[in-house]
């Protein structure tokens, strides 16, 4: 009787034991999911030009484009996830992320509140390492940027 649950007691603990590292080993190697959407868009976009026999200037400059577009490695849609909120709590996410920033700009101090919050409706969270460029010489510009 004992050896028998010495058995199986040593078959859950393996089994566990193997379960964890699995997991543990999963998690550090896992890297957010914005960063991979990132790196399977990248891979797409370089499969796409490779196919197409895009010449190597074209390449770089569509690689460059984007690692300038989505600085931070990350792509988050920001509308598909506050898009299916109700309208009054979207009007309250909006003031609470870019209406300190607004009111101290010089430009729209003389905004009222109202205007103020449609100007904030249209804006977007961009999310830039350190020394990173925001644009590139020679590209139309495409934003207006409020750091």
């Amino acid at each position: 009787d004992e050896r028998i649950f010495a058995l199986f007691s040593m078959i859950i603990g393996a089994t566990f034991f193997a379960w964890l590292t699995g997991n543990v080993t999963n998690l550090l190697a896992q890297s957010s999911k914005g960063e991979t959407k990132f790196t399977s868009f990248i891979s797409q976009v370089s499969e796409l030009m490779e196919l197409k026999n895009f010449p190597e200037e074209i390449r770089e400059s569509v690689l460059k484009y984007y690692a300038s577009k989505y600085p931070a490695r990350l792509i988050l849609n920001e509308e598909s996830i506050t898009g299916p909120l109700p309208v009054g709590l979207r009007k309250r996410i909006v003031a609470q992320t870019y209406l300190p920033a607004m009111e101290t700009i010089p430009l729209f101090q003389n905004c009222t509140q109202d205007t103020l919050l449609e100007v904030c409706a249209l804006m977007e969270s961009v999310v830039v390492n350190a020394n990173t460029d925001v644009t590139l010489a020679d590209h139309e510009g495409e934003f207006c940027f409020v750091v």
